[in-house]
């Protein structure tokens, strides 16, 4: 199985509807388990007691029928986490093999933007070995900061939320980057300015080949269409484009890209941000 990783404003959506235009593949709509489970995979040490739990847990969260339910009914998931090794990484592809083969398809993945802060409690878990491959989408802070306030996700630009964005892309970063097999990084400007070429190299890290129903406006506005009509998801209805790229450039102010700066900017560097 693969995960998109990518900070909320980043870009997950978009990437998802086109690996979703492809043949092969198949992206959900966002889930919300991984983090919970993998925190119950780390208190429960009985075996039995833990597979139940996880069971129970992922069927039970709030986005399960809008995703695997869509695919896996609850028996099904129950019996795939009671034949999985009892390893967190092999109990989640096991999920995602069985969501990959009741969809037709021959891979499958996840992507929620709330899960990659956590990725230290899934790497706690057992989450990053050899049967989970990561695409991790990093985007401009700055232009994350703007997108979010102007979806009133934070109040005004509160440049503090640099740290985070920090912290969180740079500890999958460090902890998967000499792993070229189990990690690809992507940007979201890269991904604008050519979307073919971007999901070219998708594909190729994921083991199929690139088709170009991914990029096909017809192909990813199919995907999803209960977003239609969501503030946040408009983009994703439109053309791929760079518009947005580099806005902060017009709206901050000298002493505003300062502390991005004193709070990021060893970030900015390792992914190639000015």
């Amino acid at each position: 199985m693969f995960v998109v990783f990518g900070m909320p404003r980043s870009g997950t959506t978009l990437v998802a509807q086109c690996l979703n235009g492809h043949s092969q593949l198949l992206v959900p709509d966002e889930t919300d388990f991984l983090v919970p489970a993998a925190h119950a995979f780390r208190r429960i040490d009985d075996e039995e007691v833990g597979r139940r739990f996880l069971g129970e847990l992922i069927c039970a969260t709030d986005r399960y029928e809008a995703t695997l339910g869509r695919w896996l009914e609850p028996d099904r998931v129950k019996a795939v986490i009671a034949e999985a090794p009892y390893r967190f990484d092999a109990v989640v592809a096991s999920l995602y093999d069985a969501l990959a083969e009741a969809a037709g398809v021959a891979l499958a993945g996840d992507k929620s933007p709330n899960d990659l802060p956590q990725s230290e409690i899934l790497g706690q878990a057992g989450f990053f070995t050899e049967r989970i491959r990561a695409v991790h989408l990093v985007r401009d802070p700055r232009d994350v900061m703007i997108s979010m306030a102007r979806l009133g996700w934070l109040n005004g630009i509160d440049v503090s939320y640099a740290r985070l964005w920090r912290n969180a892309n740079l500890n999958l970063h460090r902890r998967l980057a000499d792993q070229p097999d189990r990690y690809l990084l992507i940007r979201y400007e890269d991904v604008v300015a050519d979307a073919a070429a971007s999901f070219e190299r998708v594909a190729d890290f994921l083991g199929v080949p690139f088709e170009p129903a991914m990029v096909t406006e017809e192909a990813r506005f199919s995907q999803f269409p209960e977003h239609k009509g969501m503030t946040q998801h408009a983009s994703t209805f439109r053309p791929i484009g760079g518009d947005s790229v580099g806005r902060y450039a017009e709206l901050f102010d000298t002493s505003t890209l300062d502390e991005v700066q004193r709070l990021a900017g060893d970030a900015l560097a390792t992914f190639g941000y000015p």
